[in-house]
């Protein structure tokens, strides 16, 4: 339990985290990026964090599920395996949507549930398709919503797998590759550890998804009124 609340504290600690003297901190990261949107635990955590500490220590965390000497071999490594399993958790989660969809075709409306939603929805769909998909992956909850409302407004399953294959790849890529280059970066140039200062680049990232979400309400709502 102590363990745990370490992990959630300070997010450096489960890159070397340790069960039964096994290193376990690759498989923890890999659970992260699929749980998000396949068990929705985008609901309690945002992955976007996580994925820029592992960009820092992907030498290592690579070395603990296979031994690579080239640390750009190791971050790229890295990113490919975080992208792949996010498209796995995507597919599993669209799953639920097309199983869900009849269910939201026949329901009735109610407090919570109006039909309209879900044809606002389809709308939104065939008309932003892709970048709806794409940009998404850069909003964590609607990072974790997005596979099943795509699946319940009818996008082609193939269309839905080529959009999140993209939009997993962008998304791990330029998180795990910024925390890699921009800790090398700061080191050699300034002789600034990031390793040290961690939290000052989270409270960052943190940031950055506050002012887009702030943004992106206000302007649907401006266009609301027009």
């Amino acid at each position: 339990m102590v363990e745990w609340f370490k992990i959630v504290t300070d997010p450096e600690v489960y890159i070397t985290l340790e069960v039964a003297g096994l290193a376990i901190g690759i498989y923890f990261l890999l659970l992260l990026a699929f749980a998000e949107a396949a068990l929705f635990a985008g609901l309690f955590y945002s992955s976007d964090s996580f994925l820029f500490i592992a960009g820092i220590y992907s030498h290592l965390l690579i070395n603990q599920l296979m031994p690579v000497e080239s640390e750009n071999a190791a971050v790229f490594i890295l990113a490919s395996l975080v992208a792949f399993t996010s498209i796995v958790g995507n597919i599993l989660a669209y799953s639920y949507g097309a199983k869900a969809e009849n269910y939201f075709e026949n329901k009735k409306d109610g407090l919570l549930y109006k039909r309209k939603y879900l044809e606002k929805s389809k709308v939104f769909f065939e008309k932003y398709g892709a970048l709806a998909v794409i940009s998404s992956h850069y909003v964590p909850i609607a990072r974790t919503f997005m596979p099943m409302l795509a699946a319940i407004s009818r996008m082609k399953f193939s269309r839905f797998v080529v959009l999140v294959s993209i939009s997993s790849t962008l998304w791990s890529f330029s998180f795990v590759l910024l925390g890699h280059y921009l800790y090398r970066f700061l080191l050699s140039s300034y002789n600034f550890d990031l390793k040290e200062h961690l939290w000052v680049m989270i409270l960052v990232l943190i940031g950055f998804a506050t002012v887009f979400i702030v943004f992106k309400s206000i302007r649907n709502k401006l266009k609301g009124k027009v």
